[in-house]
């Protein structure tokens, strides 16, 4: 049986996935080559749907919002999701 896959962990899996590709600083954060509107259509969701999944993920600790595009992973297991 299939389970179905959350919009944050779509969106966690995705920031992982950018996290890998991106500089990212000393502390492990990173600066989104890319905004929430074109995460949204690279994932099918829409704008408001990846706005609250980042805010969900930000809020249960596992990333940390600096700003609209500047995101820290901060979860061993979110990185592992993905």
């Amino acid at each position: 049986m299939q389970r179905r896959v959350t919009a944050s962990e779509k969106v966690g899996g995705y920031l992982v996935e950018m996290s890998r590709r991106a500089r990212c600083d000393e502390r492990g954060a990173m600066v989104l080559p890319i905004s929430r509107y074109d995460i949204a259509d690279h994932l099918g969701l829409a704008v408001e749907t990846v706005s609250r999944a980042m805010t969900d993920l930000s809020r249960r600790g596992r990333i940390a919002l600096r700003g609209p595009r500047h995101i820290q992973i901060h979860d061993a297991a979110l990185q592992a999701e993905g």
